[in-house]
């Protein structure tokens, strides 16, 4: 029998080496005894035949505390983590913080070594031992090896793994020592192997549970009707429903880890996204569809968790939800009215002005300039920015119709009325502002008893004889010359006044065309998430063009140009047909002023083309055309060339003829290049 010295820092310690001992060894074999450093300081180590120090640190520290006899054979062991904990610390949420807790710096510093040697670097681990200072508080895990006392009060979850055992080597030694390595080897192998099976199944348990887990995540999130989008601080995507693919129109597979700039090319939504400070609602506009983004960053998982939702469906994050469910909400605010020409600079800076006070507010434009747009901020801006904002428009229903969605009306008033009554508009607006659109074209009966509310603050529903008091502010709005229609007596003309308290004139579009470059990117911004530009043929056609349909008819030809076009970048070729363009107080001609700024940069190549070749002597056919293209590098097919050739001749700017007299150029082809 071989007498045994085991030296170890703690006598748990000790315990768990002295029990991986004999696991391998039979105790017949071994006349063991144990020493702690930490706890005794006067042990002898002699008259034994192999001393085992648990680590090089202990063994330096025993070296201090007594003299070792020379014809001693030494074992200085090496550790490793005890695979039975292995599973705990894996569960950890990657880049995670982690307190290594132990009684000193060193075997804090090895244990963090020992895990990412074992491939366990998937966590931020951070040393910890009785004497440092200034650590972060906000860490909520801690790893020890058995000194769960050191662990601070702090820590919410701490994963005691249990003293580390003598690793492959050592063990080897010490059966080698004892020549039991043959007949051990089937034992230790098999003792290791358990382990490793054991640690499989279990994470082959939890990753099953996990997959399920996710699968049934997967299925619910889908099943939401708003789409839902996550993504970590680095802006990479953890998280995508269905219903957002299908809405930002996503073609890839697997969008997991893929960065938000790869996915999103709207740049004031990616803007918003991506700005952790700024949670307020995002209004995007999609193919004419308004959708509610709602943000909401996670301090605890890093996180940030996005909702889209359609202008039907409620917005997050919001008061009055239920008012804003039916729609009595103002959407807009100042800094959604693009534009810096002096026109339309002037109407914000009034509409500012007096959005404060409590006066009613006449807005008069043409069809189409935005005047609810601009009704929409002055609500936002005032006192009432809170309260309900409630709009109506006149041109859209009847006279009955009117009167009881604006007044209201009790149980019995008239054949087909609802069952106990209905609260009209100005009474659902009380204390917040009623948008009266289109006023111009409301009838005389109608003008009178709105009159009425203007000047008493009250009204009386339909079929009723109360009096019921309301604090609403009024804003209205029209498209027609209301003191044009005074004068011919269409218009009440105390009423008008009454409304014109504050008035607000909205330019027309082309009285603000320096605005138009900034109006089409922000239009393609609410349109598209593509980045999408526009040529500059196309910029000068919309600065020639007269826009008889203001903004609306040039968010029209936007929407319409992303359809058609399957490009990034907008050309000329991608306007709506010349017939678009009439005037539309004529049926006769197209608009042609400026007539080249219709055409784009080929068919402007083409037409000097024709007239160089002409001018050569050489028959301007489509062949010699796509050749010369080549050369000067614009590469136009023949079939390019005739589609071409084509429009040119529908717009009388060339003439097509067989023959030796070929293709020529009309006076008005050389008046478009110049001539």
């Amino acid at each position: 029998m071989k007498k045994v010295q085991l030296i170890a820092g703690s006598y748990e310690t000790i315990n768990a080496l002295k029990k991986q001992i004999f696991t391998f060894l039979p105790e017949a074999l071994i006349d063991l005894t144990c020493h702690s450093t930490v706890h005794e300081r006067n042990f002898v180590i002699n008259n034994c035949d192999l001393v085992i120090f648990s680590s090089d640190l202990v063994y330096e520290e025993a070296k201090a505390l007594v003299t070792l006899d020379s014809k001693v054979d030494i074992i200085v062991g090496k550790r490793t983590l005890n695979f039975d904990y292995l599973q705990d610390i894996i569960s950890i949420p990657k880049d995670t913080k982690v307190l290594l807790v132990n009684d000193l710096e060193e075997t804090s510093r090895e244990l963090i070594k020992n895990l990412k040697t074992l491939g366990l670097n998937h966590l931020n681990y951070l040393p910890y031992y009785p004497s440092i200072k200034n650590q972060d508080k906000n860490i909520k895990y801690a790893i020890t090896p058995g000194e769960e006392k050191y662990v601070p009060n702090y820590i919410e979850k701490t994963i005691n793994i249990g003293p580390r055992l003598f690793d492959f080597t050592t063990i080897a030694k010490i059966l080698n020592y004892f020549d039991f390595l043959d007949e051990a080897s089937c034992i230790f192998s098999d003792n290791y192997l358990h382990k490793l099976i054991n640690l499989s199944k279990n994470l082959a348990l939890k990753k099953n549970e996990t997959e399920i887990l996710k699968n049934d995540l997967k299925n619910i999130l889908d099943g939401f009707k708003e789409g839902l989008l996550a993504f970590n601080l680095s802006g990479h995507v953890t998280l995508i429903n269905n219903n957002l693919k299908k809405l930002l129109k996503i073609r890839h597979k697997n969008t997991k880890n893929i960065h938000l700039n790869e996915l999103i090319y709207n740049k004031k939504l990616l803007s918003y996204l991506l700005n952790d400070q700024d949670n307020t609602p995002f209004v995007l506009t999609l193919e004419g569809q308004e959708i509610f983004v709602q943000k909401i960053n996670s301090n605890e998982s890093n996180n940030a968790v996005v909702s889209f939702k359609y202008d039907h469906q409620l917005p997050l994050g919001t008061q009055n939800t239920k008012e804003l469910s039916k729609g009595y909400s103002a959407k807009y605010r100042f800094e959604n009215i693009i534009g810096e020409s002096n026109e339309i600079l002037k109407a914000k800076k009034i509409a500012k002005r007096l959005a404060p006070s409590d006066i009613t507010i006449l807005i008069e434009g043409d069809s189409g300039t935005g005047k609810e747009l601009f009704a929409s901020s002055i609500h936002n801006h005032s006192a009432r920015g809170s309260e309900k904002f409630l709009a109506i428009n006149f041109s859209a229903l009847p006279d009955d119709l009117i009167e009881s969605e604006l007044f209201g009306y009790v149980d019995g008033a008239f054949t087909g009325a609802k069952k106990g009554g209905k609260k009209g508009l100005f009474e659902e607006a009380d204390g917040g502002t009623i948008f009266l659109d289109e006023i111009g074209d409301v009838s005389f009966k109608v003008q009178t008893r709105l009159l009425r509310v203007l000047e008493e603050k009250e009204i009386m529903p339909i079929g009723s004889n109360k009096i019921i008091p309301i604090n609403v502010r009024v804003i209205a709005a029209t498209n027609k010359d209301l003191e044009e229609r005074v004068s011919t007596n269409e218009f009440r003309k105390d009423l008008y006044y009454r409304l014109k308290m504050g008035y607000i004139h909205l330019p027309s579009l082309k009285e603000r065309k320096s605005d138009i470059p900034s109006l089409a990117k922000h239009l393609i911004d609410q349109s598209t998430v593509n980045s999408i530009s526009l040529s500059e043929n196309v910029v000068d056609f919309f600065k020639s063009y007269d826009w008889p349909g203001n903004i609306r008819e040039l968010k029209n030809i936007i929407t319409y140009m992303i359809a058609y076009s399957d490009k990034n970048y907008l050309t000329m070729e991608d306007l709506p047909q010349k017939y678009y363009f009439k005037n539309v107080n004529s049926n006769e001609k197209p608009m042609t002023n400026d007539l080249n700024y219709q055409l784009d940069r080929n068919e402007i190549y083409i037409l000097n083309c024709i007239n160089d070749l002409i001018g050569s002597g050489t028959k301007p056919s489509r062949k010699k055309i796509s050749v010369k293209s080549e050369a000067d590098g614009f590469s136009l097919s023949i079939n390019q060339v005739r589609r071409i050739l084509n429009e040119l001749e529908e717009l009388d700017l060339i003439i097509k003829r067989k023959g030796r007299y070929g293709t020529n150029i009309t006076q008005k082809g050389l008046e478009v290049i110049g001539f």
